[in-house]
């Protein structure tokens, strides 16, 4: 009797198995079965030589969004950091992440660290599986300036720039370069907002040469003659 019972429960248990229930709210995302498709008592397509999930579901009220960020600012990677996201969908609308937490590892091959965020998606605008445009800001030192990376001047006193002083002479000042990112050079020292830099200088341009500044004007091109 106890063992027919247990049959009757095992029987009833999987008759439950006729209605497919959701662990949580969410939206269905993929369906990869149809009406008339065998199901068996596993819970599989029975055509179907892989294991296969009926049916997908997201809960799309909060996304998380990963990121590959470079080795360079892996200093910035803490809680408190957010990103500005803009998906193709919507190219004038913008989306606040927050940090969520970090791979804590850097991977060898692309020099990355995947970071993810989370983004509040109440509304429901953003779809799971959404590309995304990702802009991170970062947190500067007043003492450090961008200079572009074309009037570094690399010699045998190590990183250098060209400067031009009041009574127009080419002056070379030693810089400390702290990170290069994108054609844009982080220095911590050596020159100053008042200081004006040579861009692109000739290899020809020795300490002390006169030079003649010029104020380009559109469509105008600096003769290379001017900074000789």
């Amino acid at each position: 009797m106890e063992a027919a019972e247990h049959n009757v429960h095992n029987f009833d248990a999987q008759l439950q198995f006729k209605t497919i229930v959701a662990p949580y709210d969410g939206v269905v995302t993929a369906r990869n079965i149809n009406v008339g498709d065998y199901i068996n008592k596993e819970g599989n397509i029975s055509d179907r030589s892989s294991v296969t999930n009926l049916f997908s579901v997201a809960d799309i009220r909060k996304l998380r969004l990963f990121i590959s960020v470079p080795e360079a600012f892996g200093h910035i990677l803490k809680p408190g950091l957010t990103a500005d996201v803009m998906v193709p969908q919507f190219p004038n609308r913008h989306f606040k992440a927050e940090f969520l937490t970090v791979s804590g590892g850097f991977d060898p091959n692309t020099r990355t660290a995947v970071t993810e965020f989370i983004i509040n998606n109440e509304h429901k605008a953003l779809w799971p599986g959404s590309y995304a445009t990702v802009k991170l800001t970062l947190p500067t030192d007043a003492n450090t300036l961008t200079i572009p990376s074309s009037s570094l001047v690399f010699q045998e006193h190590g990183a250098q720039v060209a400067v031009v002083t009041k009574d127009n002479r080419v002056h070379f000042k030693p810089i400390k370069i702290v990170r290069i990112i994108e054609g844009r050079i982080e220095i911590s020292g050596g020159v100053t907002k008042e200081d004006h830099i040579v861009s692109n200088p000739s290899a020809a341009l020795l300490e002390g040469d006169k030079v003649r500044v010029v104020q380009p004007a559109n469509g105008y091109e600096i003769n290379p003659e001017d900074l000789n």
